[in-house]
């Protein structure tokens, strides 16, 4: 970790020690302290847009490779749908459309028959069983027993289309490991040439992305499809105007290190690459470059103007350096501390107290307006789920769709439509409030998870995101804290003349997909399957047999506690074949 020094101090030394050094007579130093400040920031400049351009190319990716990793989860979910031709056109039909720079996806099953979906002209087209390379056969014949048959491949000339294309390559498999084909995209590198093109400030300070071997995947020379109508291969450095992305790869090849500086005939430049590993065989640079001269140009003329006046401004220097770095600093620690906050999902800040700097002071309103957002998108998404999200990325913990058996809970109220007859729409909001407030109180001292209100109605989980041994338990008592939580309400309610509000609750244990579930636009972190019906109707099978609590056998057996068990029925619930046994927990 780099030392850290306060950004007031560092300020009064350096103006006094540069006002000094030029006092001194040692203007030459001066000059080349200037020079070389002007190239270290730019360097620092370079290397933080090349890193920008390396993330962003590698979340451009690994959407592509998450989203293809959801059709592989539905796929094991459910194996006949890879059967079913309209099913697997669907699934295909929304990785082609919502993800840019995606020309095909290929389905091909062990039976050799496929499905390929594909842009024609703008629109979204499929082919049932068409012509495949044989090598798609042998890929998918494979499978996962050979670990280097999966992910993206090196960049290669698309034969039809001659365009630069990479595939990314994924098999297929049910929950047993049972091949279900294998899946094929080709992405389409033009979109992503003319995204990093439009980066580029000018011909002398531009960013670009090769690899090791000397193949072009994003240039401004290449922008707008330049390239397309004249090449039959690959696009290589040779083949660019630009000498500069031949002469980096021969200074790499010769001394196995990158450049910091190289001389082309268009004069110096300073460069700084960023390494993309992971996609392909062949290792991809992003590339960020700057003529020398476009530095230096003017550090000259400013590093003279700053020797002539350098003793004369000494005093006021170091006063305005100090009152400045005040002036920086307070509004910067400011943002700093409440920044700390948020990423906890601390909201309750003050307001910010502004800056005399107009750029502070726009980042400081900023700042508060997104805090003044992040409160009502609070008041939608529970506050202890996102910060649960947040301290598992933090911790590395990628959260991906993935089966875990979880405890559902489903509450809803007794003769709801009965009692909200009639009632205006603010008595009737302002009652479901305080409601879901006993609701999710009980809720959250057990640390589930809130997933949803449906109109009277309350859906909670546990053991996801984070894993608790306990859930079952979790659950029940979470249960049985509503339970007593609820009298209270009520007799509050009677004693104010209000209509009492009578709580039923089904409890279930199974095995659910837990996850990421939506768009793009709009993502809900919930989960998904038959268990969730089944607790849903739990609970309204507490209407038939007039019980509060209805709790199944699965959620049962997953309890460690001591409880008062009594079973109530066995029934078979709608929607499956066998038969539920039902128990519910006596008051004690």
């Amino acid at each position: 970790m780099l030392p850290v020094i306060r950004l007031r101090l560092f300020l009064t030394l350096g103006v006094a020690a540069f006002v000094i050094v030029v006092v001194a007579g040692v203007g030459g130093l001066g000059v080349f302290g200037t020079i070389e400040n002007a190239l270290a920031v730019k360097r620092e400049f370079q290397a933080f847009r090349a890193e920008i351009v390396s993330r962003t190319v590698r979340a451009y990716f690994d959407r592509i490779e998450a989203e293809a990793r959801v059709v592989a989860s539905l796929a094991a979910l459910a194996p006949g749908l890879t059967q079913d031709d309209k099913q697997v056109v669907q699934l295909l039909s929304a990785l082609v459309e919502n993800l840019e720079g995606v020309r095909d996806a290929t389905l091909l099953r062990p039976d050799r028959t496929n499905v390929m979906v594909f842009l024609d002209e703008g629109e979204v087209v499929f082919q049932l069983n068409g012509d495949l390379d044989a090598e798609a056969y042998v890929v998918m014949g494979v499978g996962r027993a050979d670990p280097d048959s999966e992910g993206y491949e090196d960049l290669y000339m698309e034969p039809v289309d001659q365009r630069p294309v990479t595939t990314y390559t994924l098999h297929l498999e049910d929950a047993a490991g049972v091949s279900l084909g294998t899946l094929f995209i080709d992405i389409d590198i033009g979109t992503l040439t003319d995204d990093i093109a439009a980066r580029s400030a000018a011909e002398d300070s531009y960013l670009f992305m090769i690899d090791n071997r000397g193949v072009v995947m994003a240039h401004h020379e290449l922008a707008g499809g330049a390239f397309e109508d004249t090449l039959t291969e690959l696009p290589r450095a040779e083949h660019l105007a630009d000498p500069l992305p031949a002469a980096i790869l021969a200074h790499i090849r010769t001394t196995n290190e990158p450049p910091e500086e190289i001389e082309t005939p268009r004069g110096p430049f300073l460069v700084t690459l960023s390494r993309l590993p992971g996609l392909g065989d062949s290792e991809w640079l992003v590339v960020s470059a700057v003529h020398r001269d476009k530095i230096l140009g003017a550090a000259y003329d400013r590093a003279r103007l700053i020797a002539a006046i350098g003793l004369a401004v000494l005093v006021i220097a170091m006063a305005l350096s100090l009152w400045v770095g005040r002036m920086i600093t307070m509004p910067v620690l400011r943002l700093a501390s409440a920044a700390d906050a948020i990423q906890e999902f601390d909201l309750a800040l003050p307001a910010g107290q502004g800056s005399r700097f107009l750029e502070l002071d726009r980042a400081e309103r900023a700042f508060s307006a997104m805090l003044r957002g992040l409160r009502v998108f609070s008041r939608y998404v529970p506050k202890t789920l996102v910060r649960r999200l947040i301290q598992l990325e933090e911790a590395g913990a990628a959260v991906e769709p993935e089966n875990r058996v979880v405890t559902i809970l489903f509450t809803d109220i007794v003769g709801f439509t009965n009692i909200s007859a009639g009632m205006a729409p603010d008595r009737l909001a302002a009652m479901l409030n305080e409601y879901f407030g006993v609701l999710v109180g009980a809720v959250l001292r057990e640390e589930g998870t809130v997933d949803k209100f449906i109109g009277d109605a309350l859906m909670a989980f546990w053991n996801a995101p984070v894993q608790q041994g306990d859930h079952a338990d979790r659950a029940i008592r979470a249960a049985l804290a509503i339970r007593a939580a609820a009298d209270d309400f009520n007799r509050d309610r009677a004693a104010r003349g209000e209509p009492e509000l009578h709580t039923r609750i089904g409890l279930h244990t199974g095995t659910v997909l837990v996850g990421d579930i939506g768009t793009e636009e709009r993502l809900n972190y919930t989960i998904v399957g038959d268990p969730v019906n089944t607790a849903a109707r739990l609970e309204a099978l507490g209407k038939e047999i007039d019980c509060f609590l209805c709790i199944s056998e699965e959620a049962r057996a997953a309890a460690s506690g001591e409880y008062s068990w009594r079973q109530l029925d066995t029934v078979t619930l709608r929607g499956r074949a066998e038969e539920t046994v039902v128990y519910t927990i006596e008051e004690g």
